[in-house]
């Protein structure tokens, strides 16, 4: 996966159905193939790590962002807020959105996405994703 997320890591995360596959592999030699939903997922779990959020019990949530931004263009997130319970995933208009939640986990997509724009720059900072390797803890 783009970002240097480790095979172990990778494993991990399908075992725990935390991350969805754009199209999964299908029999030997055929890979699963990921994409830009997956790497926003991928930036988000760590942000919600780095808040001390408990990842696993949001695995619902993560599957279901997925899907929900694999129906928008990627031009689109940027006009959206990621609003995560342990329950639900929701997309929510940035001039809609009403502030913070309890109980929940909310990013700006536009900030997430430049994040990961910036890496993809020769002298852009790399996403620390391999710090997304504790993500069981």
């Amino acid at each position: 996966m783009r970002g240097g997320l480790l095979g172990a890591v990778s494993t991990l995360w399908l075992r725990r159905k935390l991350r969805v596959p754009a199209h999964a592999g299908k029999g030997p030699g055929v890979h699963a193939r990921y994409d830009e939903a997956n790497v926003i997922t991928a930036v988000l779990v760590l942000q919600m790590k780095k808040a001390h959020i408990g990842v696993p019990g949001y695995g619902r949530a993560l599957r279901e962002l997925q899907r929900r931004l694999r129906t928008h263009s990627a031009l689109e997130w940027l006009e959206y807020q990621v609003v995560l319970t342990p329950e639900r995933a929701d997309l929510v208009l940035t001039r809609s959105f009403q502030g913070p939640i309890l109980g929940g986990f909310v990013a700006d997509l536009a900030d997430v996405t430049k994040r990961v724009g910036a890496s993809q720059g020769t002298g852009g900072n790399q996403i620390p994703l391999f710090d997304l390797q504790v993500v069981d803890r």
